[in-house]
């Protein structure tokens, strides 16, 4: 909060009930889209009701009116047919009263697609001096009024309060002096509570809850992240008998509630929109309908794609803004302005940081800028010019910059409209070779996800590299199951180019979005009985991720670098091991293993042996020789051999 030049960090609740701006005459509440504003202004009206104060409330949403229209005919309008308030009663009221006018959405005010125009009434010289105790003649306050003048005689008592997307103090339509409010995102306890209220009504939504069990219920109250209480009504000792439903009832829906938790906590897609709360509300939203399986349009999304995900969220983010236009014809022309910001991005791309909002609207039009800044797909920015590159430049009284919305946003539709002719392909090799950075993986895997006709490509140069991670996320990501066929055959082709014995390398099991990548492709090579020669996981792969994993036919798996010292750990690798086809060679290669083994944990490894592969450790290499260890299943420990390196 910002007030006489002093700013002071506060929660929305203190913020109302202490005296920060209990008596401030103008506030402007600012935050980007999906922090909550228009939540607050309800907020702000539930207190209102609940208190005793002689306070008169109006609260406006300014995308349905005009800044020309007078807000007496837009309360009149508001008002019951059978109300005998008059105009003259109404400017009485504000003239005298203590009033507090409460506008939602000052950046929407453009926006209103109202036709009528309203100017404000005349009031003859004895009504003014009736209201304001002067003779001359004048118009009655218009919402343009309202928000463009500070200060006001004739209203003593008003107090105006907007909510706005963070603005340009000089070229603000509120003019100071005022107290500006800025939302700086959700606390983990708001978080939760909106999961839990998220979860309880797509809960509903799928038939999990009955409001019959839960009608007494006045609020969800969280205690940790898990749990949930309920707190209302008792159930009557007749209802007893539906006990056992009511408790099912409350499990299921706090399964789902766990969920979606979980989900959130562990993926690391979901910690990309941590900072963006718009973006992370609508990811909550297609989560929990995607488990309850409600709403047809979310049900089939498979969340453990980043393409279906972030397709998902820009539909939701287009379906907002015609719905709060309300012109529904509004969503036919999003595929045009997706494809105009995609080929803007391909065409300057490291340009785009130090963009300017003049250098938008030259390229793809005004009107363009405005919608795309509007959905949430471009947005106003301060820093302009690369930070990576000590080029960036502070604008602090203007925002002069503008950039896409959500990095990912941007990648994502590169990758929907990349050139599909020679061209585009010679720009794809070369944006390759130069750096296969993250920005660059995340466009070639949206590629993969588009059924783009560059994808054979991708998968080709990513198995001549040996970039083995990249082309399982793309193989994951991959919509045509018979491009998916084609790589996979050339993976096999290509063993005698790669080496007489490459192995697939799989990193980042810890990742969970690398995991669902690599789980999917274990299963499709599986589906269609394609037999991979070796995989080697590395040291970042936990425990309790490798052996959850089932593996396609191989003739060799290794473990590399790997802490396998526990004895539970060691035995639990064996029991995955014998559950595989695979049929040469299981090795631990520089793993810490326990040295020796408990009677209980032999008698357990000696169920775990197959006769069709035996299990190494190689831990050393010697000049003359390679130190190997065959583990015997029968006697639970390590046989040492040597075998002489090949002169």
């Amino acid at each position: 909060m910002h007030t006489q030049g002093h700013a002071t960090r506060t929660s929305t609740e203190k913020l109302l009930s202490g005296d920060y701006i209990k008596n401030e005459k103008r506030v402007i509440f600012i935050a980007d889209l999906g922090y909550g504003k228009t939540t607050f202004t309800q907020h702000v009206v539930h207190r209102w009701l609940q208190n005793d104060d002689d306070v008169v409330l109006i609260f406006l949403r300014l995308k349905d009116v005009s800044d020309h229209m007078s807000l007496d005919n837009i309360v009149m309008q508001m008002l019951p047919e059978d109300c005998d308030l008059t105009k003259l009663d109404f400017e009485r009221i504000l003239a005298k009263s203590k009033c507090l006018v409460l506008l939602d959405g000052l950046d929407e005010l453009s926006m209103s697609t109202k036709d009528e125009i309203v100017t404000g009434d005349k009031f003859t010289a004895k009504e003014k001096y009736q209201f304001f105790g002067t003779d001359d003649e004048g118009e009655s306050l218009t919402i343009g009024k309202l928000i463009s003048t500070s200060s006001n005689i004739n209203y003593p008592h008003l107090r105006v309060w907007v909510t706005s997307r963070d603005v340009d103090d000089m070229k603000s339509p509120f003019t100071p002096p005022y107290v500006k409010v800025k939302f700086l995102g959700f606390s983990d306890h708001q978080l939760r509570k909106y999961i839990h209220k998220t979860c309880r009504y797509y809960s509903q939504l799928s038939g999990h809850t009955s409001s019959d069990f839960l009608k007494g219920e006045t609020m969800v109250e969280v205690h940790d992240e898990t749990k949930v209480s309920f707190r209302g009504t008792k159930i009557k000792d007749k209802e007893e008998s539906s006990g056992e439903r009511y408790t099912d009832v409350i499990s299921r829906y706090q399964s789902i509630d766990k969920k979606v938790e979980n989900y959130l906590s562990s993926n690391d897609i979901i910690s990309d929109f941590q900072t963006t709360p718009l973006l992370l509300m609508m990811i909550i939203h297609i989560v929990t309908a995607n488990i309850t399986n409600t709403i047809s349009s979310l049900r089939d999304i498979n969340i453990t794609k980043l393409s279906t995900l972030i397709r998902a969220i820009i539909t939701c983010l287009e379906s907002r803004y015609t719905q709060k236009r309300n012109d529904p014809s509004l969503q036919a022309k999003m595929p045009e302005l997706e494809a105009m910001l995609g080929q803007t991005a391909i065409d300057n791309g490291e340009k785009l940081k130090s963009f300017q909002l003049e250098d938008w609207k030259t390229l793809i039009g005004s009107e363009n800028v405005e919608t795309a800044l509007s959905i949430g797909l471009l947005r106003y920015s301060k820093q302009v010019g690369d930070s990576d590159k000590n080029l960036q430049q502070l604008a602090y009284t203007s925002y002069t910059g503008v950039t896409f919305y959500h990095p990912l946003i941007q990648e994502y539709l590169v990758g929907q409209h990349f050139p599909a002719d020679k061209n585009g392909l010679k720009v794809l090799k070369e944006l390759i070779e130069k750096n296969l950075d993250n920005e660059t993986s995340r466009t070639l895997q949206f590629m993969c996800g588009a059924d783009h006709s560059h994808t054979d490509y991708i998968f080709e140069h990513l198995l001549e590299t040996r970039k083995w991670n990249n082309f399982i996320d793309c193989i994951h990501e991959t919509a045509n199951e018979d491009k998916m066929k084609r790589a996979l055959l050339k993976l096999k082709q290509s063993a005698k180019k790669l080496g007489k014995n490459p192995s697939i390398q799989v990193n980042y099991l810890n990742r969970n979005y690398h995991k669902d990548a690599v789980t999917s492709f274990c299963r499709f090579c599986r589906q269609h009985k394609i037999e991979i020669k070796s995989l080697t996981f590395q040291e970042d792969c936990p425990i309790s991720v490798l052996v959850g994993l089932k593996l396609p036919i191989l003739e060799r798996v290794e473990l590399c670098l790997m802490d396998i010292s526990r004895e539970k750990d060691f035995t639990s690798v064996l029991e995955w091991f014998s559950k595989q086809e695979i049929t040469k060679v299981f090795q631990f290669v520089k793993c810490q293993l326990p040295e020796k083994l408990s009677d209980q944990a032999k008698d357990a490894c000696r169920k775990y042996e197959v006769s069709s592969a035996k299990v190494f450790r190689r831990d050393k290499r010697s000049q003359k020789a390679i130190s190997v260890q065959t583990f015997s299943f029968e006697k639970g420990k390590w046989r040492r051999e040597y075998f002489p390196k090949k002169q």
